[in-house]
């Protein structure tokens, strides 16, 4: 009886997945670029485990591929691995900001779940997904910023600057709107928010270094 009730769950799984992918995904982007002020209905979400983990696989999945795929002549002589383990990198940081949401709440609310904080991680995924698909589409205009690295930022992509500095922007107003939802005070949430985000992005490289 289990046996069967756990493999009728996978196709309705296979199934969420397949509809958000079709029906979700594109709309969810456009609201965190065109609303990002009201994600607060998103972030409440209950038994959004798999869209959230759909989200961190994506954005994991496109780190590692479309920088491969836009690098060029640099793609010659480094492999696929570099760009498999910048995939790496972006799910450690965003099970990271998870993490985060999830120690913040559970000290205050004592009643938070990991499972259901992953979709700060998930909602996280959009603004790296964004800013990296920019950074593709200003490559393709002469700007190789998988050769040039963070030197690139400086050598007149000032483009590049600004959507990074757009993209962690919206990765703090995603964390600060999950600590208001949860009842933090506006004050509170407005200082946690940009320290738990920076925070993920040292603690990630700091693995990344160690691991690579």
């Amino acid at each position: 009886m289990e046996t069967q009730n756990s493999a009728a769950s996978e196709p309705n799984k296979t199934e969420e997945v397949k509809d958000f992918l079709s029906k979700g995904f594109l709309p969810l982007i456009k609201k965190v670029l065109v609303n990002p002020a009201d994600l607060s209905s998103e972030l409440i979400e209950k038994n959004a485990a798999t869209k959230s983990i759909v989200l961190i696989v994506v954005c994991g999945i496109v780190y590692a591929l479309l920088p491969y795929l836009f690098a060029g002549r640099v793609r010659e002589f480094m492999g696929f691995r570099p760009f498999a383990q910048l995939g790496l990198v972006a799910v450690i940081l965003l099970l990271l900001i998870s993490l985060f949401a999830y120690l913040l709440k559970v000290s205050k609310t004592k009643t938070a779940s990991f499972k259901d904080e992953l979709l700060v991680g998930g909602l996280s995924a959009v603004p790296l997904i964004i800013a990296l698909a920019i950074y593709c589409l200003v490559s393709l205009f002469g700007s190789d910023i998988f050769a040039g690295g963070i030197a690139a930022l400086y050598n007149g992509s000032w483009i590049l600057s600004l959507v990074a500095v757009y993209c962690l922007l919206l990765l703090v107003n995603i964390f600060y709107q999950s600590l208001c939802s949860a009842g933090f005070k506006i004050n509170a949430a407005w200082y946690l928010s940009p320290l738990a985000i920076l925070l993920a992005f040292y603690i990630a490289f700091k693995i990344a270094y160690s691991l690579f």
